[in-house]
């Protein structure tokens, strides 16, 4: 697992100092981060591994590494056709129309 911070919060920080408003930017982080949680704990019981925790000036961010044995995640639209293996192997085909 990878811990990312994003310097710019440096930045945001000196801002919200100056315009005395420290205050709510912290209460945004921590309801950001209490989100975040949320997915991190669901991540975690979906048995998937995190791969980047990053904290940003405007919130955290949390990426997984997928098991790509059993899916792959791909960018669609509504329209295509995605492609995927089911727990016994079995190539199925859909279309999201």
């Amino acid at each position: 697992m990878h811990v990312k911070i994003d310097l710019k919060i440096c930045i945001v920080i000196i801002i919200f100092i100056i315009t005395e408003q420290l205050k709510i930017y912290g209460l945004f982080m921590l309801f950001a981060c209490i989100h975040e949680l949320g997915h991190l704990i669901t991540g975690v019981i979906l048995g998937f591994r995190v791969r980047l925790f990053q904290i940003k000036p405007y919130g955290v961010s949390i990426e997984f590494y997928l098991n790509e044995d059993n899916y792959k995640v791909i960018n669609f639209s509504m329209g295509d056709k995605v492609t995927y293996k089911d727990n016994s192997g079995k190539r199925i085909e859909e279309d999201f129309t």
